[in-house]
C-alpha cells in the first residue's frame, strides 16, 4: 500500500468510526409469548429472571395466571424471536404463541407467496396469513407505497419456509 492510497483509505476508516451504523434499525418492539408448564411463581420467576437477561429487553412482564411472558424493546433495540425462545427453554419451559409488535415494510411475493412483511433492519420475513379481505386490500395497498408499517399480531411456523404473522393490528408511519 502506498502512501497515497493510505491517505485515500484513512477519511473512509474514520467516517466509519465516527458514524457506525445505526443499531435501532431493526425494530421488533414487543414480544408476548406464552410459556408453556409455568405454573407457579417460583416457575415465574426463574422465567423473568432469564428473560431479563435476553439483548434488547428493557423490560419483562410475567402472567403467571395466563402463562405469559411479555417483553419490551429498550429505545432504539430491537428484540430476537430467536433468544427469546432460547431463554424460555433455558428455563426449563417450552415457548409457545408468540405475538410480536415490528415496524417494517410491506411487499407483494412472487405468485403464491401472496403479501410479505419484512422486518426493518433484518431479513426476517413473514408472510400474512388469515386476514379479511379488507385488510388485505390495505395491506395491497400500502406494499405498492413502499410505506413503513407497526404491525402487531401471531406469529406462526409454516413448513414452507416463510413464518406466518397474523395480523391483529396495522399503522402506517411517518418514519
Amino acid at each position: 500500500m502506498t502512501f497515497r492510497s493510505a491517505l485515500l483509505i484513512f477519511p473512509v476508516l474514520l467516517a466509519l468510526l465516527a458514524f457506525p451504523p445505526a443499531p435501532g434499525l431493526a425494530e421488533v418492539t414487543q414480544i408476548e409469548v406464552t410459556v408453556k408448564g409455568m405454573s407457579c411463581p417460583f416457575c415465574a420467576f426463574g422465567v423473568e429472571k432469564k428473560l431479563k437477561k435476553v439483548e434488547g429487553v428493557r423490560e419483562v412482564a410475567v402472567d403467571m395466571g395466563q402463562s405469559t411472558a411479555t417483553l419490551v424493546a429498550g429505545e432504539g433495540k430491537s428484540l430476537d424471536l430467536k433468544q427469546i425462545n432460547a431463554a424460555v427453554k433455558a428455563s426449563g419451559f417450552t415457548p409457545g404463541a408468540l405475538k410480536i409488535t415490528a415496524v417494517g415494510t410491506m411487499s407483494s411475493g412472487k405468485e403464491g407467496e401472496g403479501l410479505l412483511f419484512r422486518i426493518r433492519g433484518t431479513d426476517q420475513v413473514f408472510r400474512l396469513v388469515n386476514m379479511p379481505d379488507s385488510l388485505r386490500d390495505r395491506l395491497q395497498t400500502l406494499a405498492r407505497s413502499g410505506a413503513a408499517v407497526e404491525i402487531s399480531g401471531e406469529a406462526h411456523k409454516h413448513v414452507d419456509g416463510l413464518p406466518g404473522l397474523e395480523p391483529e393490528t396495522i399503522e402506517e408511519l411517518d418514519r
